[in-house]
């Protein structure tokens, strides 16, 4: 955003020096002017449609990364709640063996 400003900044330093240029009637004619403010004048809207459509771009960028990352933490949460399975199934496992081991002790 700063290197923007900059740029904005200094696109503004060069049309306020054409523009005093312009004022001064010795180094530009009439026709000379009225082509330079046109020329400009269209060089700044096509910068400005250029800003908006960048901006659109990047908004549906964004928005698109938002779900690829809305995916991506459901994904996580799913191998998170597989691995909780997991680890009860182990627990399961373990309970069992030792109940079966409790049994052949008492049987003894």
């Amino acid at each position: 955003m700063a290197q923007r400003n900059t740029t904005h900044e200094t696109r503004i330093a060069a049309l306020e020096a054409e523009w005093r240029s312009l004022q001064n009637p010795s180094s530009v004619s009439s026709a000379e002017a009225v082509t330079l403010k046109e020329y400009f004048n269209t060089k700044l809207d096509s910068v400005e449609k250029a800003s908006i459509l960048a901006t659109n771009a990047i908004s549906s960028k964004l928005s698109q990364l938002s779900g690829e990352i809305d995916e991506l933490k459901t994904f996580k949460d799913r191998l998170e709640g597989k691995a909780s399975a997991l680890a009860v199934y182990i627990a399961y496992a373990v309970a069992l063996l030792g109940l079966a081991i409790s049994i052949v002790g008492l049987l003894r």
